[in-house]
Parts: C-alpha cells; sequence; structure tokens
C-alpha cells in the first residue's frame, strides 16, 4: 500500500494542513512522508478508530499536534471502509463529542484565538475582527452599514450550510437578530457572555457538517488506493463491536425477561405491544408469515410466561399452527431454563426491516414495552385496593 501517496492526497485536499502542520511544530508536511512515520500514523489512526468504538482507549491529549491532526484526517477515510452504517455513526459523533466538549472549555475560557484554530482545522474559516471594520449588509431589500468589533467571523462557504443548519436544528438557539451576514461571511458578536452560547451552537453545527463532507469527499480515495489490510483489520473490529453489541443486548434482555417473571400478576396479552398483536392476527386469519415473524413471535411468547394454554385461546384450539408455536415455545423455555437465551429482535429491526408496524415503541424493545404495561397496571391495582 502506497502510504506516502494517501498522505500526498489528503495534502492536496487539505491545502491549510501544510500551513497548520507547520505554524504548529516547525516543520512541513513533506518531511514527513517517511514510511516508517506514515506506518505509524495509520497505526494511530486504527487506534483511534478502536477507540471510539470501546475496543481500546486513547488519550489524545497524550498525541502530539501533527499525529492528532493527522490521524484525525486519515479517520475520515477509514470510516470509508466500514460497512456497518450504526458504527460509522458512533464514530462520527464520539468525534463531534470530542470536538464539542473543547469548544465548550475554551469558550468557557474565553479562549477565542484558540477555537479559531481549531475551526481552521477543520476547514471552517474563521477570524476575530479586532480592529473595527465597516461592513455593508442586506435589510429590507437595502444595503446598510455597521461598524463591527470583537466579532467571530466565519465562512459559510455557501448558502447551503446555512439551510442544513436551519432545516435540521433549533433556530430559536441562535439569537439571529444579533446576527450579521455579509458576502458570504456570517458575523457572530461577542459583546456579552450571552453571546458565547451561540458561537457554541453554530460552530458546532458546522463541524457536524463538516465531518460528514470531509468523509464523503476522501471516500474515492478508497478506490484508488490499496487499503486491503486495513479493510480486513476494520472487518474484524466491526465483528468485534457486532458481538459485544448483541452481548450486552441479550444481557439487558434477560434482566427483562427476570423482572417479567418476578412479577405477581396473570398473564395480559391484551398488553401486547402493537408489532405482535400484528402477527398474531396475521396467523389467526391463515395469512402467509415469514420465519422471522414466527421468531420473534414464539420468543415474546415464552419469555412472557404465557401459558400453553393461554396460547390456545389466543389462536384457537383446531388452528393448523398451534402445534408448532407451542412446541417452538416450549423448546425456547427449555433453553432458558438452562440460561440460553434468545435475542428479541429490536423496534428498529421490526419496524424497517420486517415492516410490521409503522412506528418504533418507545421502548425500543417489545419486552421492554410490554414490562412498563405491565408496571402500570400493578401500580393502578395497588392503588384500586388502597382506595
Amino acid at each position: 500500500m502506497d502510504i506516502n501517496k494517501t498522505l500526498l492526497e489528503i495534502k492536496s485536499l487539505n491545502k491549510d494542513i501544510d500551513e497548520i502542520v507547520r505554524e504548529k511544530i516547525g516543520l512541513n508536511l513533506d518531511s514527513f512522508l517517511d514510511p516508517e512515520i506514515s506506518r505509524s500514523l495509520f497505526e494511530k489512526t486504527l487506534k483511534r478508530i478502536y477507540s471510539n468504538v470501546g475496543l481500546e482507549h486513547l488519550d489524545l491529549d497524550k498525541l502530539d499536534d501533527f499525529d492528532r491532526i493527522m490521524t484525525f484526517h486519515l479517520m475520515m477515510i477509514f470510516i470509508n471502509l466500514l460497512e456497518d452504517q450504526s458504527i460509522k455513526e458512533k464514530i462520527i459523533e464520539k468525534e463531534i463529542n470530542k470536538i464539542s466538549q473543547t469548544l465548550q472549555k475554551l469558550l468557557e475560557r474565553k479562549e477565542i484565538k484558540t477555537i479559531i484554530e481549531l475551526a481552521k482545522s477543520l476547514d471552517i474559516e474563521a477570524s476575530l475582527i479586532e480592529e473595527p471594520q465597516i461592513i455593508y449588509i442586506a435589510i429590507d431589500d437595502r444595503y446598510r452599514t455597521r461598524v463591527i468589533v470583537n466579532e467571530v467571523k466565519i465562512d459559510f462557504l455557501n448558502f447551503v450550510n446555512i439551510l442544513k443548519i436551519l432545516k435540521t436544528q433549533n433556530v430559536e438557539k441562535y439569537d439571529l437578530m444579533n446576527l450579521s451576514v455579509s458576502k458570504g461571511y456570517v458575523y457572530m458578536p461577542l459583546y456579552s457572555d450571552n453571546d458565547y452560547p451561540s458561537l457554541y451552537s453554530l460552530l458546532t453545527d458546522l463541524v457536524k457538517i463538516k465531518i460528514k463532507d470531509k468523509i464523503k469527499r476522501y471516500s474515492y480515495l478508497i478506490e484508488t488506493l490499496v487499503l486491503e489490510d486495513y479493510r480486513k483489520r476494520l472487518k474484524e473490529l466491526e465483528e468485534k463491536v457486532r458481538g459485544v453489541k448483541k452481548d450486552l443486548y441479550i444481557r439487558s434482555m434477560v434482566k427483562i425477561v427476570k423482572k417479567i417473571e418476578s412479577l405477581e400478576v396473570s398473564e395480559r396479552e391484551d398488553l401486547f405491544p402493537k408489532c405482535i398483536k400484528n402477527i398474531i392476527e396475521k396467523i389467526k386469519n391463515y395469512e402467509e408469515f415469514r420465519p422471522e415473524e414466527l421468531y420473534l413471535l414464539t420468543v415474546f411468547l415464552a419469555y412472557t410466561k404465557i401459558s400453553e394454554e393461554n396460547i390456545s385461546k389466543i389462536f384457537g384450539e383446531n388452528h393448523k399452527h398451534l402445534n408448532l408455536i407451542k412446541n417452538i415455545v416450549k423448546r425456547i423455555n427449555e433453553h432458558k431454563n438452562r440460561e440460553i437465551y434468545y435475542p428479541i429482535p429490536s423496534c428498529s429491526y421490526i419496524k424497517n426491516v420486517l415492516k410490521i408496524v409503522d412506528e418504533e415503541c418507545e421502548y425500543k424493545n417489545p419486552l421492554r414495552h410490554y414490562l412498563r404495561l405491565l408496571h402500570k397496571e400493578l401500580e393502578k391495582s395497588y392503588d384500586e385496593e388502597e382506595t
């Protein structure tokens, strides 16, 4: 793999990097196009990705400025090698959170110049207006002059970014009346402590846009570069993360099952979530159903303590699928007694893949939804007993 070519490609896409590196450590990027240093950067980038998904720990504060900047940009390439969208989103979310936390600390200390340096490293053009300047702003179809000083000037690059922010964020968090837009730049006043939250919100939103745009810009590199070794290692990462997520999900589900078992309450099929009711109706009406739907139904019935007698009542004694359902539920219960559990599909999977319902449950899991309703019924019965 031509690692040096990768670094040169990054440099061509981000002309400011060379300047940033030179300012920070007194050398330009070409000085670092050495195979050993390059390989080290790639390994540190992988470690940064592993850290973001919780498989390793990396203290970014212990990286020097060059490594911190370069691993960030390399990571934007590596993210394109991942196939699991949820893992991609987790990494992006973690990076955004880290930057947001850094911004928050810098704003609390009012280190505006450091904030501007950070923004520039993310390709957000920003500067502090320290000397009075006159700008022209459009108000009511007219241009008016305004004298500005002690304001942060931010280039939106294009009007699309403004629309993205206004569409996806709470507009009220920006004091729009205090913003001035002139020649593609927005000016954020810093006259009082009340102005800083708006600057934080705007920069955080721009960071989200920039990171996602950067990932798209770098996507073509995975086609032109030989990154198979890293693709394999990231594939292993995805498998590990999925294994950890599945293990945590099953542990969470087991807790719910045990809570349901501990409740002294009669069987309540009327409290079943909509997805389960829809499958029951489909089977009762002899409509065609998929194996995944049968799996969801039988696991749910087994873990909600529904007796064989009640299963017969639900479907009718003469239903042709009754014995099949009862036998599967019985087998799942036998495994449960040996502490072997089957993961029940999440609400998002039920909605988006199985398409059994139009909306996801509030609790993201059919068993948790059922447990919540059981608790409500118990509270209601306790209140009735007391009165």
